[in-house]
């Protein structure tokens, strides 16, 4: 469990433990959200999440917690991943938006430019849930919201992995 982790982390810092620092911004309150079905509403999470606030927020919250670290960026569609990517562009950083309509060749650059590039921010949607293993990347912006426990855990999976020290070994005790 994450207490276990915490408390092992604790007891023996020089294990390898990496902690997990979540980050949420304040102002957002899922009550205001409309659902649709059993999720949240796409077009309802794009006009509020668009705004100049909401997206100035991201970039803050990217300053503040992640700076200069590989990151990847799960937005609610296509059209606010792409508002939230110029933004960042616009700030001077080094970042880029993928979504299931780009090319092969694109979306295969995209990958490479990500494990090779140490201060890289790849804003997408829908292409970095499940079957991506990228484990340089330190950490994970969850720019939307979901009601799926399963997609949650698919997300932040991303940012997650076994620990393996600076000798290459696994240590489980």
């Amino acid at each position: 469990s994450v207490d276990d982790l915490i408390k092992i982390n604790e007891l023996k810092p020089d294990r390898g433990v990496v902690p997990c620092i979540a980050y949420g911004i304040k102002n957002i309150n899922r009550a205001d959200f409309k659902m649709d079905g059993q999720e949240f509403d796409e077009a309802d999470m794009e006009e509020k999440l668009s705004s100049k606030e909401q997206i100035k927020n991201t970039l803050d919250a990217y300053l503040k917690i992640a700076y200069n670290k590989k990151t990847m960026c799960y937005n609610v569609n296509v059209a606010h991943s792409k508002k939230v990517n110029e933004v960042f562009l616009a700030a001077g950083l080094n970042s880029r938006h993928i979504d299931g309509s780009c090319s092969d060749v694109y979306r295969k650059d995209c990958f490479e430019w990500l494990n090779n590039t140490d201060n890289a921010i790849l804003h997408n949607v829908a292409v970095a849930t499940t079957g991506n293993d990228i484990p340089s990347v330190l950490n994970i912006m969850l720019n939307k919201l979901t009601a799926s426990f399963t997609l949650f855990r698919q997300i932040i999976g991303r940012g997650c992995r076994p620990c393996v020290f600076p000798d290459g070994s696994i240590k489980y005790d």
